[in-house]
Parts: structure tokens; C-alpha cells; sequence
């Protein structure tokens, strides 16, 4: 029974993320009494996401990287740059521009290679360069963030890289665990029910994330509105230019290296910041959701037409 439930979780992936986030703001209780949980739950996801790769597969593209060794530096060095460059004219405050950077800087989501795999483009791309990303953030968001682009968070580099490494490390070596503890065999013949098992801590991390959300819409709604303005403008304009700078590699790699671009962890990103943080920040983040999650649901028609070549 749990595992067709699960498999069902997993079948209708994209509809249960946003039933997540509608869940949480339609539900204020119960998104406090699951952000306690948050970081637990983001290195929980995540490890679930590694435990899921085919390592065979992620080191065989490595000895044949092609466009990896341009979309990795796109996406961690040039993109935020670019982003930091292009919010500095705009009449927004600090605390929102700092969260679209931060944004920026942040890997691909973990879930992107389902996502491109449900779309219909190129997995293998998706998932060498969202995983390259990953585990090298711990270094290139602090130096970028705080160092080159001087954003005030309130803590050090040092401290920002060992907040990082500590979560995606911990995730990692849990993965390493259940690898080890779990039969090859029996994560095959299981796949599904984890993928089930993850669009449910997904959807509950949706949950979580929209604390406090509710009550600040309900007190300043010009505001809460204007930061899912953002969201939706910065996650859509960074996927099309991912898509456009791309371009001559072809529909389908354009599409999924500009689906990276725009889709980022900010679950990382939540779980390691300090208590200090700009509420703008924190915000933000949680508001920026509702593209992440809703885009793919909106979005698939529209990119399998375009990978073949149709519109």
C-alpha cells in the first residue's frame, strides 16, 4: 500500500509540489510546525537525490565533458556576475537584490534531472553539470557572494564554506551509508517508491517554506506580491538566457542548460544561512518557490514543442 502510494507521489510529481506550497500558505500551523525540520529535511532530499544518480554514468561523461566545461562556469561564475551586474541600476532594496544574487550563485536544483527527464530533454547534461555544481558551491558562493560581490549576510567566508560543506557533505556521507547498507539490487527494484519517497519531503519542504508567508501577505500584500513579481521574472529571464547562450549546442541541450539556469537550490541556501539573516532574504527564498515548483506543470508544453523544434 505505501509503495502505490508512493509510486503514485511520484507519477503526479510536479501537481504535488504545488499542492505543497498551496497547502502551506492555505495552512499556517502546520508550515510551523514543519520549519523546525528544514535543514534536516534539505539534507535528507538531497541525499535522496545522490542516492538516486547513476555514479557510472556521471563518471563515464566526465572523460567526454564537451559542454559541461562551459555550462559549469555559465552557471556558478558567470551567471551571478551577470546578475550582480544587471541589479545594480534597478530601484530594489538591498535585501532584494542581495536574494536574487544569492540566488544566482546557488546550484542548479537537485531535482532538475527529473524535471528534464519529464520534459523530454537532455538527462545526462542536466545531471553531470547540476552535480558538478553541487559540490563546488561550498567554495564558489562564499568567494563570489561575499568576497568578489560584497553582499552582507552577516557571516564569514570561512563560515559561510563550512555551513555549505557541512550540509552537502552530511548528504553525501549519508548517501554513502544507505549505499552501503542498502543492495544495489534492491535501489533498482525500488526506484520508484524513493522518488515517491522524495516528491513527498519535497512537498513537504514546500510546506515548511511558506511559515510565515501567509501572515506577511495578509499584512503587507503589495509586498509579498512584488517579491513573487521577482521570482517569476528572474527564474524565467535566466532560463531564457541560459537557453539563448546555448543555442548553437542545439534545442534540446539550449533548453536544459537554460532550465538550469533559472531553476537554483535555494534549500541550501535557507538551511545555511544564520538566524540573522535579512527577512527580505529569507523571504524571498521561500516566495520563490512557487516558479520553481509551478513552472515545470507550466512549462512542459511549451519546452517539448520548442526541443522539437515546433514553435
Amino acid at each position: 500500500m505505501l509503495a502505490r502510494a508512493l509510486g503514485f507521489l511520484a507519477a503526479h510529481g510536479p501537481r504535488v509540489l504545488v499542492l505543497g506550497v498551496i497547502v502551506g500558505l492555505a495552512v499556517p500551523p502546520l508550515a510551523a510546525v514543519l520549519r523546525p525540520a528544514l535543514a534536516v529535511s534539505v539534507m535528507v532530499m538531497l541525499a535522496g537525490m545522490l542516492l538516486r544518480v547513476d555514479w557510472g554514468e556521471f563518471f563515464a561523461h566526465l572523460k567526454r565533458p564537451g559542454l559541461v566545461i562551459v555550462a559549469w562556469p555559465w552557471l556558478v561564475v558567470a551567471i551571478p556576475v551577470t546578475v550582480w551586474a544587471a541589479t545594480a541600476p534597478l530601484p530594489i532594496s538591498p535585501g532584494l537584490r542581495a536574494a536574487v544574487v544569492l540566488m544566482s550563485c546557488s546550484a542548479p536544483l537537485a531535482a532538475s534531472p527529473a524535471f528534464v527527464l519529464l520534459i523530454g530533454l537532455d538527462v545526462s547534461l542536466a545531471l553531470v553539470t547540476m552535480l558538478l555544481s553541487v559540490f563546488t558551491i561550498p567554495f564558489t558562493m562564499p568567494l563570489l557572494a561575499l568576497g568578489l560581490l560584497g553582499l552582507d549576510l552577516n557571516l564569514g567566508i570561512a563560515e559561510f564554506m563550512a555551513r555549505l560543506g557541512g550540509l552537502i557533505g552530511g548528504a553525501f556521507a549519508l548517501m554513502l551509508v544507505l549505499r552501503l547498507v542498502v543492495p544495489a539490487r534492491a535501489l533498482r527494484a525500488h526506484a520508484r517508491t524513493i522518488d515517491g519517497g522524495l516528491v513527498l519531503f519535497l512537498a513537504l519542504f514546500g510546506v515548511a517554506l511558506m511559515d510565515g508567508v501567509t501572515a506577511l501577505f495578509l499584512a503587507r500584500p503589495a509586498f509579498v506580491l512584488g517579491l513573487a513579481l521577482a521570482s517569476f521574472v528572474a527564474n524565467f529571464s535566466l532560463q531564457g538566457l541560459g537557453a539563448l547562450a546555448f543555442a548553437r549546442a542545439g534545442a534540446r541541450r539550449a533548453l536544459t542548460l537554460g532550465f538550469l539556469t533559472g531553476n537554483r537550490n535555494m534549500a541550501v541556501l535557507l538551511a545555511s544561512l544564520p538566524a540573522g539573516t535579512d527577512p527580505t532574504i529569507l523571504f524571498y527564498f521561500a516566495v520563490a518557490q512557487l516558479p520553481m515548483y509551478a513552472a515545470p506543470a507550466i512549462l512542459v508544453p511549451i519546452y517539448r514543442r520548442l526541443a522539437r523544434g515546433r514553435v
